[in-house]
């Protein structure tokens, strides 16, 4: 069957994603490749009897994935650090991103911070409005790396991890 490829000016997706929606859409045969220059264009290619799939590829939001970040000064090996003085405690922000482009991504989450050592976390359950939230680790009075996984509650959003130091 012949094709016909169309170009989606400024929009960068995760090409298995939006070939899975297209297929699950009304283009069984879509294919899309994603160049992420500068700005990001995607091809979409479909059989050339299929309706134009430029206006669905627009609106097409890759999964969404969490991203972590602490206010703390790294040390020499990268990690978030903080002194282990009983008072200090690390801000993490949590906000949630595209999986593919990496662009922040509006949601309303309850976010399930985890840590592998006991230490305290607040808020326990933050909710993520507009995409972003804040919670505050500790403080400790240990010497110590504590590892912390990011889940969403519900499952939808990939979750993530990261790795702070009191020292």
């Amino acid at each position: 069957m012949p094709t016909k490829q169309y170009t989606v000016q400024n929009k960068a997706v995760d090409p298995n994603a939006c070939a899975k929606a297209l297929q699950a859409a009304s283009w069984p045969s879509g294919v899309c490749v994603t160049r992420l220059s500068s700005p990001p264009v995607t091809f979409v290619t479909v059989e050339s009897t299929d309706p134009d799939p430029t206006s669905f590829v627009q609106s097409f939001q890759s999964p969404a994935k969490l991203k972590v970040s602490s206010n703390a000064p790294l040390d020499p090996d990268g990690v978030p650090t903080v002194s282990a003085d009983g008072v200090a405690t690390q801000v993490i922000t949590i906000s949630t991103v595209d999986q593919f482009s990496g662009q922040p991504v509006s949601s309303s989450i309850t976010v399930l911070p985890v840590a592998d050592q006991g230490i305290p976390i607040s808020p326990k359950r933050p909710q993520l409005s507009g995409g972003t939230a804040t919670i505050t680790v500790g403080p400790s009075s240990d010497l110590r790396d504590i590892g912390i996984n990011f889940r969403d509650q519900a499952g939808v959003v990939m979750g993530t991890a990261i790795v702070i130091r009191f020292d």
